[in-house]
Protein backbone atom coordinates (compact mmCIF):
# COMPACT_ATOMS: atom_id res chain seq x y z
CA UNK A 1 0.00 0.00 0.00
CA UNK A 2 1.51 3.52 -1.15
CA UNK A 3 2.16 5.59 1.68
CA UNK A 4 0.02 9.10 0.99
CA UNK A 5 3.05 11.06 2.90
CA UNK A 6 4.85 9.90 -0.13
CA UNK A 7 2.62 11.66 -2.52
CA UNK A 8 2.58 14.62 -0.51
CA UNK A 9 6.47 15.03 -0.06
CA UNK A 10 6.73 14.58 -4.26
CA UNK A 11 3.83 17.49 -4.37
CA UNK A 12 5.27 19.83 -2.26
CA UNK A 13 8.99 19.47 -4.15
CA UNK A 14 7.70 20.95 -7.28
CA UNK A 15 6.76 24.75 -6.74
CA UNK A 16 10.40 24.56 -5.48
CA UNK A 17 12.25 22.71 -8.75
CA UNK A 18 9.61 25.37 -10.45
CA UNK A 19 12.05 28.20 -8.55
CA UNK A 20 15.08 26.68 -9.57
CA UNK A 21 14.41 26.23 -12.99
CA UNK A 22 13.06 29.82 -13.24
CA UNK A 23 16.84 31.04 -11.75
CA UNK A 24 18.62 29.29 -14.14
CA UNK A 25 17.06 30.58 -16.80
CA UNK A 26 17.26 34.12 -15.59
CA UNK A 27 20.72 33.61 -15.18
CA UNK A 28 21.23 32.10 -18.11
CA UNK A 29 19.50 35.28 -20.00
CA UNK A 30 21.68 37.39 -17.90
CA UNK A 31 24.55 36.31 -19.42
CA UNK A 32 23.85 36.24 -22.57
CA UNK A 33 23.06 39.98 -22.10
CA UNK A 34 25.74 40.76 -20.37
CA UNK A 35 27.99 39.40 -23.37
CA UNK A 36 26.28 41.20 -26.28
CA UNK A 37 26.81 44.23 -23.71
CA UNK A 38 30.30 43.82 -24.02
CA UNK A 39 30.45 43.12 -27.51
CA UNK A 40 28.66 46.12 -28.29
CA UNK A 41 31.14 47.93 -25.99
CA UNK A 42 34.09 46.49 -27.55
CA UNK A 43 33.09 47.44 -30.68
CA UNK A 44 32.18 51.12 -30.06
CA UNK A 45 35.60 51.23 -28.17
CA UNK A 46 37.68 49.99 -31.29
CA UNK A 47 35.05 52.30 -33.49
CA UNK A 48 36.12 55.21 -31.58
CA UNK A 49 39.87 53.94 -31.88
CA UNK A 50 39.43 54.15 -35.24
CA UNK A 51 38.12 57.55 -35.16
CA UNK A 52 40.29 59.08 -33.45
CA UNK A 53 43.03 57.55 -35.31
CA UNK A 54 41.90 59.19 -38.50
CA UNK A 55 40.96 62.40 -37.23
CA UNK A 56 45.01 62.21 -35.84
CA UNK A 57 46.53 61.50 -38.77
CA UNK A 58 44.05 64.11 -40.56
CA UNK A 59 45.15 67.08 -38.06
CA UNK A 60 48.89 65.65 -38.51
CA UNK A 61 48.68 66.55 -42.65
CA UNK A 62 46.72 69.64 -41.99
CA UNK A 63 49.38 70.94 -39.68
CA UNK A 64 52.69 69.10 -40.39
CA UNK A 65 55.25 70.33 -42.63
CA UNK A 66 55.87 68.83 -46.27
CA UNK A 67 59.26 69.48 -47.88
CA UNK A 68 59.95 68.33 -51.62
CA UNK A 69 63.45 69.07 -53.57
CA UNK A 70 64.30 69.54 -57.03
CA UNK A 71 67.75 69.57 -58.75
CA UNK A 72 68.01 72.73 -60.97
CA UNK A 73 70.40 71.21 -63.17
CA UNK A 74 68.32 70.70 -65.64
CA UNK A 75 68.29 72.89 -68.44
CA UNK A 76 71.30 75.05 -66.74
CA UNK A 77 75.00 74.16 -68.63
CA UNK A 78 77.64 72.19 -66.77
CA UNK A 79 81.03 73.59 -67.46
CA UNK A 80 83.49 71.13 -66.29
CA UNK A 81 87.08 72.00 -65.34
CA UNK A 82 89.75 69.44 -65.03
CA UNK A 83 90.98 69.35 -61.19
CA UNK A 84 87.51 70.87 -60.30
CA UNK A 85 84.45 69.30 -58.78
CA UNK A 86 81.28 70.21 -60.30
CA UNK A 87 78.22 72.48 -58.43
CA UNK A 88 74.76 71.53 -58.77
CA UNK A 89 71.84 73.68 -56.84
CA UNK A 90 68.99 72.28 -55.27
CA UNK A 91 65.85 73.46 -53.98
CA UNK A 92 63.92 72.62 -50.87
CA UNK A 93 59.86 73.95 -50.81
CA UNK A 94 57.85 73.41 -47.97
CA UNK A 95 54.34 72.38 -49.17
CA UNK A 96 53.10 71.82 -45.40
CA UNK A 97 51.37 74.46 -43.14
CA UNK A 98 54.43 74.83 -40.99
CA UNK A 99 58.14 75.79 -40.72
CA UNK A 100 60.22 72.54 -40.94
CA UNK A 101 63.89 72.41 -39.63
CA UNK A 102 65.88 69.74 -42.30
CA UNK A 103 68.73 68.23 -41.77
CA UNK A 104 70.33 67.09 -45.71
CA UNK A 105 72.59 64.60 -46.49
CA UNK A 106 73.37 64.74 -50.10
CA UNK A 107 75.62 63.06 -52.85
CA UNK A 108 76.57 63.85 -56.23
CA UNK A 109 78.67 61.19 -58.57
CA UNK A 110 79.81 61.15 -62.56
CA UNK A 111 79.70 57.84 -63.55
CA UNK A 112 79.89 55.80 -67.17
CA UNK A 113 78.10 53.14 -65.99
CA UNK A 114 74.26 52.87 -64.93
CA UNK A 115 74.29 53.45 -61.29
CA UNK A 116 70.92 51.98 -59.51
CA UNK A 117 71.25 55.20 -56.77
CA UNK A 118 74.21 55.79 -54.95
CA UNK A 119 74.91 56.18 -51.08
CA UNK A 120 74.61 58.49 -49.13
CA UNK A 121 77.33 60.61 -46.85
CA UNK A 122 77.10 59.93 -42.55
CA UNK A 123 77.36 63.75 -42.50
CA UNK A 124 75.27 66.79 -43.00
CA UNK A 125 75.79 69.33 -45.99
CA UNK A 126 73.03 71.42 -45.07
CA UNK A 127 70.80 72.42 -41.84
CA UNK A 128 68.07 74.82 -42.89
CA UNK A 129 64.98 75.94 -41.39
CA UNK A 130 62.12 75.80 -44.64
CA UNK A 131 59.43 78.02 -44.02
CA UNK A 132 56.18 77.56 -46.20
CA UNK A 133 55.64 78.85 -48.95
CA UNK A 134 59.25 79.75 -49.04
CA UNK A 135 62.28 78.29 -50.86
CA UNK A 136 65.68 77.29 -49.64
CA UNK A 137 68.44 76.50 -52.20
CA UNK A 138 71.46 74.51 -50.98
CA UNK A 139 74.46 73.45 -53.17
CA UNK A 140 75.87 69.89 -53.87
CA UNK A 141 79.69 68.98 -54.90
CA UNK A 142 80.60 65.78 -56.48
CA UNK A 143 82.65 63.50 -54.71
CA UNK A 144 85.78 64.12 -56.85
CA UNK A 145 87.22 66.23 -58.83
CA UNK A 146 86.81 65.90 -62.97
CA UNK A 147 90.05 63.70 -64.40
CA UNK A 148 91.07 64.50 -67.85
CA UNK A 149 89.43 61.01 -69.57
CA UNK A 150 86.10 62.10 -67.49
CA UNK A 151 86.02 65.66 -69.43
CA UNK A 152 86.70 63.52 -73.05
CA UNK A 153 83.60 61.50 -71.79
CA UNK A 154 81.45 64.84 -71.04
CA UNK A 155 82.26 66.45 -73.92
CA UNK A 156 80.88 63.54 -75.90
CA UNK A 157 77.80 63.15 -74.26
CA UNK A 158 78.82 60.05 -72.81
CA UNK A 159 77.96 59.11 -68.64
CA UNK A 160 75.37 60.35 -66.26
CA UNK A 161 75.03 62.44 -63.44
CA UNK A 162 73.54 60.77 -60.47
CA UNK A 163 72.22 63.31 -57.68
CA UNK A 164 70.52 61.88 -54.35
CA UNK A 165 69.61 63.80 -51.29
CA UNK A 166 67.71 63.00 -48.15
CA UNK A 167 65.80 65.53 -45.69
CA UNK A 168 65.22 64.54 -42.45
CA UNK A 169 62.67 67.19 -40.49
CA UNK A 170 61.25 65.73 -36.84
CA UNK A 171 59.80 62.26 -37.82
CA UNK A 172 59.47 63.24 -41.27
CA UNK A 173 61.36 62.34 -44.26
CA UNK A 174 61.63 62.95 -48.03
CA UNK A 175 64.58 61.67 -50.01
CA UNK A 176 65.07 62.19 -54.30
CA UNK A 177 67.26 60.28 -56.43
CA UNK A 178 68.17 61.96 -60.11
CA UNK A 179 69.92 60.67 -62.88
CA UNK A 180 71.09 63.86 -65.65
CA UNK A 181 72.44 62.15 -68.76
CA UNK A 182 74.52 64.47 -70.77
CA UNK A 183 74.35 65.89 -74.65
CA UNK A 184 77.31 65.75 -77.10
CA UNK A 185 78.75 69.13 -77.03
CA UNK A 186 81.31 71.28 -77.81
CA UNK A 187 84.74 69.21 -77.26
CA UNK A 188 86.35 72.99 -76.36
CA UNK A 189 87.83 72.83 -72.98
CA UNK A 190 85.71 75.74 -71.50
CA UNK A 191 82.54 74.85 -73.52
CA UNK A 192 79.52 73.95 -71.44
CA UNK A 193 78.40 70.94 -70.89
CA UNK A 194 74.19 70.38 -71.08
CA UNK A 195 72.02 67.43 -70.05
CA UNK A 196 69.45 65.72 -71.20
CA UNK A 197 65.75 66.37 -70.92
CA UNK A 198 64.04 65.12 -69.06
CA UNK A 199 66.00 63.66 -66.17
CA UNK A 200 65.04 60.57 -65.23
CA UNK A 201 64.70 58.90 -61.16
CA UNK A 202 66.76 56.32 -60.23
CA UNK A 203 66.03 52.85 -60.74
CA UNK A 204 66.51 52.46 -57.40
CA UNK A 205 62.40 53.34 -56.42
CA UNK A 206 63.77 53.66 -52.21
CA UNK A 207 66.15 56.26 -53.05
CA UNK A 208 63.29 58.63 -53.79
CA UNK A 209 60.58 58.14 -51.06
CA UNK A 210 58.62 59.53 -48.37
CA UNK A 211 58.47 58.91 -45.02
CA UNK A 212 58.15 55.29 -43.87
CA UNK A 213 59.63 54.29 -47.34
CA UNK A 214 62.95 56.12 -46.33
CA UNK A 215 63.26 53.71 -43.78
Amino acid sequence: MADPNEHTQTTRNHPRDWVDYGALLISFVTLIVLAFTLLAVDRYTCEAHRQNGLLRDTLEVQTRPGIGMAVDGRGHPIVPTIGAKITFHITAFNFGRRPGRAHFRASAVYSLDRLPTIELPSSEVADEIVWPPFETGLDITTRDPVTEGQLADMKAGQGRFYIRVLATYGIYQTGICTCLSLKPGNPAPLAPVEVEEPASPCSDKKSSCVDQDCK
